[in-house]
């Protein structure tokens, strides 16, 4: 058996609801109506280290959503760390 193909960068949406960046995936199917998924991002995470399990609870047949928390991704008024 043989896994799924993984959806591409493509499927992400992004947008700003009331001043909060927020991301989501849809699934292909219409399955969905109904079906959301609100995923939390981990503490220092952003909405976009979450993208993997959005495409995942997509491919599940649900609306996956999630946001920046306050001071965190495009919510934070720090410059990110450099990278080593």
């Amino acid at each position: 058996m043989t896994s799924p193909p993984l959806k591409s960068a493509s499927d992400l949406h992004s947008s700003n609801v009331d001043g909060i960046p927020v991301l989501w995936s849809t699934p292909e199917s219409e399955v969905a109506i109904g079906r959301l998924a609100l995923w939390l991002p981990f503490l220092g995470g952003t909405k976009e280290t979450v993208a993997p399990f959005l495409r995942r609870l997509s491919d599940a047949g649900y609306l996956a959503v999630s946001l920046d928390p306050w001071q965190h991704g495009e919510r934070s008024t720090e410059a990110p760390l450099p990278c080593r």
